[in-house]
């Protein structure tokens, strides 16, 4: 990581170290002390006049570069020292704030967030996540006979709907034609 430094009158001053706005103060007080010994020394006419006008312009554009560099400075120092995937978990923890905001809101209406959230959703949007999640559990083909047989399975299993009322009708008259000695 580079660092960053300000320089000013020829002292370099360095973001993070101590007394900065200590130094900052000390240097603008020896320019102010320069800039009147300058101006009394300065024997005014027209021209020097004018001169000494720019160059209060000039100084006071100087000073305010300086202080916006200043200020670039230490708020890069300041960004280089957060972690690298600050900006991600500041924009998702921004986001469940507004889940959890969204959910308190729709509790006091009385209404469902899942279904209130779908109504902000798009047609478009909520295809795309029903592809993503058709892609979870995409069929991965033939890999060999055991994986096969078990796919076979589950695909037969959520096929079945089991007739319950007539299964405990049949359950019922077997266990009534069951011999004495099979009771239990």
């Amino acid at each position: 990581m580079a660092s960053c430094s300000l320089v000013l009158d020829g002292r370099e001053i360095k973001p993070g170290s101590e007394g900065i706005e200590e130094q900052e103060e000390e240097v603008e007080e020896e320019e102010q002390s320069r800039e009147v010994q300058d101006n009394a020394e300065t024997v005014l006419s027209g021209k020097s006049e004018e001169r000494l006008k720019r160059f209060r312009e000039l100084h006071l554009r100087r000073n305010e570069a300086k202080k916006l560099n200043r200020k670039e400075v230490v708020e890069e120092d300041r960004r280089n020292k957060l972690p690298a995937n600050f900006e991600i978990r500041r924009r998702k923890a921004e986001w469940e704030e507004q889940e959890e905001e969204f959910k308190k809101k729709a509790e006091e209406a009385g209404e469902d967030y899942k279904q209130l959230k779908l109504l902000d959703a798009s047609a478009d949007e909520l295809d795309r996540l029903q592809r993503k999640r058709k892609k979870k559990n995409p069929d991965p083909g033939f890999s060999d006979y055991k994986d096969a047989q078990y796919r076979q399975y589950e695909r037969l299993i959520k096929q079945v709907n089991p007739d319950l009322e007539s299964y405990e009708k049949k359950k019922l008259e077997l266990e009534s034609r069951r011999p004495w000695y099979l009771i239990a």
